[in-house]
């Protein structure tokens, strides 16, 4: 419920009133240019119990709305914008049976925001997995039994998975704002092109002209952590490489992160969603 209340506050406070009250927390979202995450000192787990609490209470929150507007429209956040486009995704892929891996995908927040929509898919079935910190996942292990009753029609069935290799088939692999905090980026995506997803959707990732830097993300309470800021042309590079081409590319309006203590060369304003098709068959 307080996550709610703080969305609802959003809404009606002016986002100057916002920037004054959280003050340089709010300003600078990241600090530093690196060439890698060794050379950065004094992170933090990307998780603590602060992080692991507000993480609890927010998939509760969405268990419990998703729970009393079953009969309803989905309901929009203030990350619909990028969540929205997975469904839309799913959506399209021609099969009656789809596979989804959503690496990184916490504590199981986006498979709800997908979930209502499944149903007007006219697919017959959904299996999605889940891959993120023991931690993280063990949040989702324990609440989605409580709430199990409101998840009824069998359509989409979610697991939490601890070793992706066991996984027999992916249809679209989902990297939903986490390829930043991966510190061999590239070889995660090699070791899952080797199960020959169809699809691979990237999202939230800033990206631009310069080339990949590391830098210290600083925006959120108790946590200092590693962040990669990807050249967008090395990405798109790497996919094509393995069999894989960008086929939609689209900008995400991020008001609240600022890179203006950063170098003009190392500034990038928005966020970026890549998806990619594969087109050789390996």
């Amino acid at each position: 419920m307080f996550y709610y209340i703080k969305l609802v506050i959003k809404l009606f406070i002016p986002p100057i009133i916002i920037k004054i009250l959280k003050g340089r927390r709010y300003n600078n979202t990241f600090d530093g240019v690196y060439t890698n995450f060794n050379e950065i000192s004094d992170l933090t787990h990307y998780n603590n119990s602060h992080s692991l609490q507000i993480l609890h209470n927010e998939l509760m929150g969405k268990l419990d709305q998703h729970k009393e507007s079953l009969a309803q429209l989905p309901i929009a956040h203030n990350r619909s914008q990028i969540t929205n486009l997975l469904s839309l995704l799913i959506s399209s892929v021609p099969k009656s049976k789809i596979h989804i891996l959503d690496y990184g995908g916490g504590a199981g927040s986006t498979y709800i925001d997908c979930f209502k929509a499944f149903s007007s898919f006219g697919i017959e079935s959904v299996e999605y997995y889940i891959y993120d910190f023991p931690e993280t996942m063990k949040v989702g292990k324990e609440l989605f039994p409580k709430y199990r009753g409101i998840f009824t029609n069998n359509l989409c069935n979610v697991s939490f998975v601890d070793d992706i290799s066991k996984i027999n088939s992916i249809d679209i692999v989902h990297l939903g704002s986490v390829l930043q905090y991966i510190p061999n980026y590239s070889e995660v995506i090699k070791s899952i092109i080797e199960m020959s997803p169809n699809y691979f959707y990237i999202t939230d990732n800033f990206m631009g002209l310069h080339p990949t830097f590391a830098t210290v993300q600083v925006n959120m309470i108790g946590r200092r952590m590693a962040y990669w800021i990807f050249q967008l042309e090395e990405i798109i590079s790497l996919f094509d490489q393995f069999g894989y081409r960008l086929i939609n590319k689209t900008t995400n309006y991020q008001p609240f992160h600022s890179m203006k203590n950063f170098p003009e060369q190392y500034q990038v304003s928005d966020s970026c969603n890549l998806l990619f098709k594969k087109y050789i068959t390996r």
